[in-house]
């Protein structure tokens, strides 16, 4: 024990058995105890030795000291010295050496979650490293790691199968690539520190002179829009550079900071590396065509080539899947995830808010054709169920999809005129409810323009019904608290944003201030999922990473960063913000929203992930996945925020 940090070593490994900070009552370990690698152990290191000062590991060309203790500011430190031990010259490649961080990242139930679970969020930007593990619950306790020597430039997920979706799994953070001649050492040196939250853990940051502060107002921009950012130095700028595309660019130095102005001359993804007062990092900007552009390119490539036609199958009008390696559609039953029902209501969804923008025969006809599968095979128009596949099969209820269905249903109204979808979309949420729907937390329950269809068709009856129902719905929300269900995922981001959502949409429809101040724990348990680092990939991207197991062709678990449903964080952000004016939340949805962007291509293909981490189990990711699945709810959300969603006064 020395201060504020209680550290317990592995002696049978050299590395640590735990981290706890002396003032906690939980007494949470930050490091992951279900696990065959302990935290500072190195992958495919042989462990020779380990003293209480520090242990020592070999492999056939480095031997490596590690060396912990306390400094003058009583942060806890580790040295990891790697010495070529042989006759030649050692480069080890991006990836060769990996050092295990398990920080307790992994789902077991909200209750235990909250107080001894956390949320890691890491950003591996070469000099300037670091890791804000954020405790699930809201806390005062929480800790911190920064790199003060060295690079580190990737990370890496060791995941046991048997826990499935429930565990993030080891974090690996991997060096740079070095060269180092014989009997020569490379140094790689870190500090952990205990902090107050993602405010008081940036300015901590900024304490340190290895550390650039890079600071921007979207990490993605559309055509038309300039990337600006600037970079800051704790001890003023001696010498930078920036350099783009292999091009060192024009930038401007004012006091302690780097700003850069440029005007990107392409779409996709831009990265930045700089070099300030010999400090190496980077950050990652992706530029998007117009809002408008992506979803009429998507659209039409759906309508072209997603579109299943055959009249002898049971398929016919659905919108499938779509390979983007093979070039082809694709189904499946078996596997749920991939079939044409579910999630796939996403494409639907889009579509029709699509027509309600734009006078187009060939998508109109398109999705009046794909209104009839729907129908036909998905929906029962008398009882209000909906199924999980073709057939109008019951086999398993599914309370995730009633409300799409709901949604789809509202939106169809919208789009031909006809009521009785919107007497549809009501059948569909009483089955929902008279299912178990009170109890269970639904992503992407569109109650506002749900309910403004009522009104609309003067379906005064059924509007109030469903009020009580909602009201109801969230009073069970709030009466669990933080005691979030298990859902198909123990516990995730998911599960606290329907919280959110629903006692928001409640309060728009009821006046009644107790759900707006009731909201506010959740919408702070919501927003530790995610954090700042800069990277359109991560920047307030809510940490998901089971989703390409279930819904892509390459079926890898491993961070999506982004996913699809980092929308329903930013909706819940936009309906705080239209029921408080925080402009705070404004911009944080809107940074959300544009971060999504990534997974849409300028020809109108798309994919439903991108994989982050540098290997999964071993396994090469940083990719896209090849399928277009889901991904279409990010667009109709964004959408619905920038045109559909209906003033507050227009559904109460």
């Amino acid at each position: 024990m020395h201060g504020d940090f209680r550290i317990g070593i592995n002696k049978e490994n050299g590395g640590l058995s735990s981290i706890v900070n002396s003032w906690d009552n939980h007494h949470m370990n930050w490091c992951e105890t279900e696990t065959s690698n302990s935290w500072g152990t190195v992958k495919d290191m042989q462990f020779v030795s380990a003293s209480e000062e520090g242990s020592l590991y070999k492999n056939s060309r480095l031997l490596l000291t590690v060396k912990r203790g306390f400094n003058e500011s009583n942060r806890f430190f580790e040295r990891y010295t790697f010495t070529n031990s042989t006759e030649n010259e050692v480069f080890i490649k991006r990836g060769d050496i990996g050092i295990y961080t398990t920080f307790n990242d992994n789902y077991d139930s909200a209750e235990i979650c909250e107080t001894a679970k956390c949320n890691t969020h890491i950003w591996c930007g070469e000099n300037v490293t670091y890791v804000n593990a954020l405790r699930m619950g809201v806390s005062d306790i929480n800790l911190g790691l920064v790199l003060t020597r060295g690079s580190i430039d990737a990370y890496s997920l060791e995941k046991p199968f048997d826990r499935g979706s429930d565990d993030r799994g080891d974090f690996i953070l991997h060096p740079s690539a070095f060269t180092v001649l014989p009997g020569e050492d490379y140094i790689l040196e870190w500090e952990l520190f205990w902090h107050k939250g993602k405010e008081d853990f940036r300015e901590i940051l900024n304490t340190y002179s290895a550390f650039i502060d890079i600071q921007t107002e979207y990490f993605t921009v559309f055509e038309g829009e300039s990337i600006r950012f600037t970079a800051k130095a704790l001890n003023g700028i001696k010498e930078s550079r920036v350099i783009i595309d292999n091009e060192e660019i024009e930038h401007t130095v004012f006091g302690s900071s780097v700003i850069v102005d440029y005007s990107p001359k392409r779409t996709g993804e831009h990265t930045f590396h700089l070099c300030v007062n010999g400090i190496s990092t980077l950050a990652r900007f992706f530029v998007s065509p117009p809002l408008d552009n992506v979803i009429k390119n998507r659209v039409a490539f759906i309508v072209e080539k997603q579109q299943h036609h055959g009249e002898k199958s049971r398929l016919n009008g659905a919108y499938l899947i779509y390979d983007n390696e093979e070039n082809r559609t694709y189904y499946d039953a078996v596997w749920p995830d991939h079939n044409a029902c579910r999630e796939r209501l996403g494409m639907g969804l889009m579509i029709a808010s699509y027509l309600q923008k734009n006078n187009d025969p060939q998508v109109y006809a398109s999705f009046i054709k794909y209104i009839g599968f729907v129908m036909r095979e998905l929906f029962d128009c008398e009882t209000g169920e909906t199924y999980g596949e073709v057939g109008k099969n019951p086999k398993n209820i599914r309370l995730y999809n009633p409300p799409w269905m709901a949604t789809l249903l509202t939106e169809i109204f919208y789009v031909t005129g006809d009521s009785k979808y919107a007497e549809y979309s009501y059948k569909a949420l009483l089955f929902y409810y008279s299912n178990g729907g009170k109890e269970f937390y639904p992503n992407g329950l569109v109650i506002d323009r749900i309910m403004s269809a009522l009104r609309e068709c003067g379906m005064t009856g059924e509007y109030s019904h469903l009020a009580k129902l909602f009201a109801t719905h969230a009073d069970n929300i709030i009466k669990k608290g933080h005691i979030y269900p298990k859902h198909e995922v123990s516990f995730e981001q998911t599960i606290v944003s329907p919280a959110v959502r629903i006692i928001l949409h409640t309060y728009f429809i009821t006046g009644d201030k107790k759900y707006l101040e009731a909201v506010k724990p959740h919408l702070s348990m919501l927003e530790r999922f995610q954090f700042s680092q800069p990277d359109h990939h991560l920047n307030e991207i809510p940490i998901r990473h089971w989703d390409d197991f279930w819904f892509g062709k390459r079926k890898m678990y491993g961070d999506t960063f982004p996913h699809y449903w980092s929308c329903l964080s930013a909706d819940s952000y936009d309906l705080y913000y239209n029921a408080t004016g925080d402009t705070v939340y404004l911009k944080k949805a809107e940074t959300t929203f544009r971060n999504c962007m990534s997974l849409f291509r300028d020809d109108g293909s798309a994919s439903c992930a991108y994989v982050y981490p540098f290997t999964v189990n071993g396994i090469r990711c940083e990719f896209y996945d090849e399928f277009a699945n889901d991904q279409d709810f990010a667009l109709y959300f964004y959408e619905k925020r920038k045109g559909l969603q209906w003033k507050k006064s227009e559904w109460q």
